[in-house]
């Protein structure tokens, strides 16, 4: 009843006195809608819970066999492979602002359109999509749709449904989900976002259970894949984005079969830079964190992706810890802090340790205090060559293997007996093989150098340098510096000198080079 009135009665004569007979009508005609809906919701939450409309055995409970059970012919089901497994929830989460909607929408409309991938990663289930909305409205959604179907090339799909959420509970949304389901044959739902289609408090595990049990899980038993859109908890001071989850109760995530974290890499006046890192998946091995771009042009929207970089990969927390280090080391010799500061890891003395052990790598002679450089060994500079091979290759091509496949990216790379790929890149073999991997093997190098050039690396030539300078009036000098990663190598603070060319005399005058590398 509405607020105000005791009966149906008082409402009657308050129509009538009011000359508004009709408001009594529309009060009876809701109500019995209402009715239709909630019988419709409680007869489907008993024991009718189906998987397509016509599938009576995934609409009741009974105790099976498990040799009856159906199976799996060939890879396992996904709506895009490696991603968004299908009839599971897959969460999409970040900070506020960075196009995490913007990016869910584009996941939709390419599953509505048909298209053959998403931004690089094959679509397996081409099927109407239902986008529900908590946030925004009509007319924004709308607007972003045409942009980003532009920046597709393609008109907005009719498969494409939208359903305005804003400003009701979920309990009142949820009939029309289920009436979508089975009349359009909807078969993927983006719910955007869980935090507002929630109906009491996210940091309560009991709320998310009963959430994920009494909706997500009626719409898996219908065979519908949820595409979950979910803000993160704020950033505290000392913590790492990467260890950030969604905001609330941890069953979000655990409940979520793929989960990505989306984080801002770059914000300018044309668009957004996010990495997204799969930190969670149940099924197969988890991809390698990439980058999606999406550019805000005045009548579309463009989203494409790019490979992260090897100094970014190596940052990565999905990664497991040996890889990294070892990654890291192909850089050249480093101490133990240099390889904290590159890896973001703590525990790096541990990781050392093992990796010696696995005659992975080994001392260099070198000490700052008590602690010891360390190099890749031979076999240490294979491997991790092997490591950066398959990375590079992943962040181009997704990965699909099964579950098994999943010690890939999270396990110990330090024991895989794989073979390095094959390459057709002969100058690439070149510079890697001239690379001195020991002292004897330096020490070769410069005297050659030496021989070759007026080059200056030994406490003599330093002298013979030092005459030269004071016997010309100016001198130009160039320092080569090198870092972590590139902008590194920039900073007073951060680079290391590696080469010093002195010079005087114009573009035939005489010059000197001095030094290998200073440290």
């Amino acid at each position: 009843m509405p607020v105000g009135f005791k009966d149906l009665s008082e409402l009657h004569i308050a129509s009538v006195e009011s000359v508004q007979p009709e408001m009594f009508h529309k009060v009876i005609e809701a109500a019995m809608w209402r009715a239709d809906r909630e019988h419709e919701f409680s007869s489907s939450s008993s024991n009718s819970l189906g998987v397509d409309g016509d599938d009576e055995e995934s609409r009741t409970l009974r105790v099976e066999k498990f040799s009856n059970l159906p199976r799996y012919t060939g890879p396992r089901p996904s709506v895009i492979q490696g991603i968004f497994p299908k009839s599971f929830p897959t969460s999409i989460y970040g900070e506020g602002g960075i196009a995490k909607s913007t990016i869910a929408l584009h996941m939709c409309m390419s599953i509505a359109s048909s298209q053959k991938q998403w931004l690089g990663y094959p679509i397996d289930q081409l099927s109407p999509c239902l986008y529900v909305d908590f946030e925004m409205d009509r007319e924004e959604q709308g607007t972003r749709a045409e942009r980003i179907a532009k920046g597709m090339g393609i008109e907005v799909p009719d498969d494409l449904h939208y359903l305005w959420a804003s400003g009701f509970r979920f309990s009142d949304v949820f009939p029309l989900i289920l009436e979508a389901v089975d009349e359009l044959g909807i078969r993927v739902i983006a719910l955007d976002s869980l935090g507002m289609a929630l109906e009491g408090d996210a940091l309560k595990g009991a709320v998310i259970i009963d959430f994920f049990r009494d909706r997500i899980d009626q719409l898996k038993r219908r065979g519908v894949s949820v595409l979950i859109v979910d803000h993160q908890s704020a950033l505290r001071p000392g913590e790492s984005y990467q260890s950030k989850a969604q905001y609330g109760s941890v069953y979000k995530g655990y409940l979520s079969r793929s989960r990505l974290q989306l984080e801002l890499d770059e914000r300018n006046e044309v668009g957004t830079r996010v990495i997204v890192r799969q930190n969670k998946t149940n099924f197969g091995s988890p991809q390698v964190p990439f980058v999606v771009q999406t550019l805000f042009e005045e009548n579309k929207i463009v989203l494409s992706r790019e490979a992260l970089s090897e100094e970014d990969l190596r940052e990565e927390s999905v990664l497991n810890a040996t890889d990294r280090v070892l990654l890291s080391l192909l850089d050249g010799p480093s101490y133990p802090a240099d390889l904290q500061e590159k890896t973001n890891l703590a525990g790096v003395g541990n990781i050392i340790t093992k990796l010696k052990r696995k005659e992975l790598v080994e001392l260099t002679g070198q000490k700052v205090g008590k602690a010891d450089e360390v190099r890749l060994t031979e076999k240490g500079q294979g491997l991790a060559e092997i490591i950066r091979t398959r990375l590079s290759s992943s962040s181009r091509t997704p990965s699909n293997s099964g579950d098994d496949g999943a010690k890939v990216i999270g396990g110990d790379s330090s024991s895989s007996p794989e073979s390095p790929r094959k390459s057709g890149d002969d100058e690439e073999k070149s510079k890697k093989t001239n690379k001195p991997k020991s002292p004897e093997d330096e020490e070769v190098l410069r005297s050659q150098l030496a021989a070759t050039f007026n080059y200056a690396y030994t406490e003599d030539g330093a002298k013979r340098c030092l005459e030269w300078v004071k016997s010309v009036p100016k001198v130009a000098v160039d320092i080569e510096t090198y870092g972590r990663i590139k902008r590194d190598g920039l900073l007073y603070t951060k680079g290391r000198v590696r080469l010093i060319s002195l010079h005087y005399g114009g573009s035939r005058g005489s010059s000197i080079v001095i030094m290998w590398r200073v440290n």
